[in-house]
């Protein structure tokens, strides 16, 4: 995920690295682990306790003022940095994981995903130590997806409800923190129960532009026996892309 916002700062940083490893006389290898082991440093903080979210993808200026982030931020933070200075490098999506792939040929050995012909070598983000190459353990059988950095929308969601008997009043809030616009963006609610879903409604469509937000009410009736929980689903054009849901009730 890239922003213009960002591009001074993740350049000063680039031009820092890229000065100290000169100096240090580092060569074309060890100045990428030089930088992976600086990002490999920095915290590992979930989102759901930093921020109100439980997935927020940080700009890679925000990982550095909150020292530290999730897979997501520190593997954004990397690859900017690394495509400051002028390495080809891709973002790898795994379930529930996020890594980064530099491009790199057989000298170089260890774990890689081929995209387009370029082999990009798996590199840990997340804790200290991890060699370029070098896939965790609980990663191996697990598919790899290529993303490339080029802008795309990023949807995060807050809801607050309000009983009136079996009525149920939710606000939601949709925030695009991505840097592309979002189009279609609509928001489904419901009851899950033992028998199933109940008492769906599903928004009309909004188009969000990067760093704003649209306000979804519904008016829902809540099942009236048996234990149930309210989900909230984010949907662009069509697919699901975030999700949340209330403590059973």
């Amino acid at each position: 995920m890239t922003d213009p916002v960002d591009d001074e700062m993740v350049g000063n940083l680039a031009e820092s690295f890229g000065r100290r490893a000169d100096e240090e006389g580092l060569s074309e290898f060890e100045r990428v682990s030089f930088v992976t082991a600086f990002v490999q440093s920095l915290p590992y903080t979930p989102d759901n306790v930093t921020t109100d979210f439980d997935e927020y993808p940080r700009y890679p200026v925000e990982t550095l003022v909150d020292d530290g982030g999730d897979c997501e931020d520190s593997s954004i933070l990397l690859a900017s940095v690394m495509d400051a200075m002028g390495y080809d490098v891709v973002l790898l999506e795994l379930p529930g994981h996020m890594a980064v792939g530099v491009a790199g040929d057989e000298t170089v050995g260890g774990s890689y995903v081929e995209g387009g012909g370029t082999r990009y070598f798996y590199v840990e983000t997340t804790g200290e130590n991890w060699e370029i190459g070098e896939l965790p353990a609980e990663f191996e059988e697990l598919p790899i997806t290529i993303r490339g950095l080029e802008p795309v929308p990023v949807l995060v969601h807050s809801w607050s409800a309000t009983s009136r008997g079996t009525r149920v009043d939710v606000n939601v809030t949709v925030n695009n923190v991505g840097t592309d616009v979002a189009e279609d963006v609509r928001v489904r609610c419901y009851f899950q129960t033992a028998e199933g879903s109940y008492g769906e409604r599903i928004s009309d469509a909004l188009t969000l532009q990067p760093g704003s937000s649209g306000m979804y009410r519904f008016t829902l009736s809540a099942p009236r026996d048996g234990e149930t929980r309210l989900f909230v689903e984010v949907l662009m054009e069509g697919s699901k892309v975030d999700e949340s849901r209330s403590e059973p009730f």
